[in-house]
């Protein structure tokens, strides 16, 4: 004999299954795409932020590595966040804002006169990099700027709260529904059950 009400059930947690895997899917693919926009943002400022440092540079035009220090020693207050580094390596500048945090990152291997993005930072201050070599006089440099990830942290946080306070609605909501659709499908499977057990030897 066919069990309508175990049935039903079976058919709402399906339903509520389904509901919260896509749910949790879309929910992360919003989260992730979002972050995403927000870096891009980030990346496109960084992107005129070292086309500046580098005609700050450039139009100083400096003989010796000690004057492109000396140079970038007057900004660096300023509240700008970059890193300067000499073709071997050694890092010949850094804003106060990086030394503050003690943030000394590490321009990324392979690294080319194309910019090239990044996080970085510390885990008390997340930072997205920007980083290029660039020619200044007889020296090849490699300019790091950034930028703190928490200005856009409110945004994403906000998102964050707004998915995980609605993600409980949907699913109750989806089980009410999976509940609903469950007894009108199987509504004709009950008469037909109900009608059977009414069939007796003398009817």
């Amino acid at each position: 004999m066919l069990n309508v009400r175990s049935l039903r059930f079976r058919l709402a947690v399906w339903y509520f299954g389904t509901v919260a895997v896509i749910c949790a899917l879309a929910g992360t693919g919003y989260w992730f795409s979002i972050r995403s926009e927000l870096n891009h943002a980030l990346d496109q400022g960084l992107r005129y932020r070292l086309i500046g440092l580098r005609e700050f540079l450039q139009d100083v035009e400096p003989g010796d590595v000690e004057a492109i220090a000396s140079r970038l020693a007057g900004i660096s207050q300023l509240g700008d966040l970059h890193q300067v580094f000499d073709a071997d390596g050694r890092l010949i500048a850094r804003s106060d804002g990086l030394a503050r945090h003690g943030v000394l990152d590490r321009p990324p291997r392979g690294l080319g006169f194309e910019i090239r993005y990044g996080n970085g930072g510390t885990p008390g201050f997340p930072l997205r990099f920007a980083w290029q070599k660039v020619t200044i006089g007889a020296h090849t440099l490699t300019l790091g700027a950034a930028d703190p990830q928490r200005k856009f942290e409110g945004v994403l946080g906000a998102f964050t709260t707004i998915l995980l306070l609605s993600m409980p609605v949907v699913l109750i909501v989806a089980t009410g529904c999976g509940l609903w659709l469950g007894r009108r499908a199987l509504s004709p499977v009950a008469r037909i059950t109900e009608g059977a057990r009414a069939i007796t030897e003398s009817n």
